[in-house]
């Protein structure tokens, strides 16, 4: 593969982490004032910049996920245990 060239025709979206989802979507949309497009619980918001889509990622909920590879589950830790039928 050396020589061969990696060519972008256009970057659609771009993931940005972020510690705390909430501040960071009023600070791109307050102070920036980016055009925020919507939010996907529980830790994504998502923005227009100029025709490439912004993507705040908040933490990863505390749990086990589970992932198929094409979707993912999280399950979280809870005060009590599961009840059984």
């Amino acid at each position: 593969m050396e020589g061969e060239r990696v060519s972008f025709s256009k970057i659609r979206q771009i993931a940005v982490p972020v510690t705390d989802i909430a501040a960071a979507t009023r600070f791109y949309r307050d102070v920036l004032g980016m055009r925020h497009l919507f939010d996907a619980p529980p830790q994504l918001s998502f923005f227009d910049c100029g025709g490439v889509q912004l993507m705040l990622s908040g933490p990863k909920p505390v749990g086990r996920t589970i992932s198929s590879g094409r979707s993912s589950i999280t399950t979280l830790p809870t005060s009590r245990p599961p009840t059984r039928s």
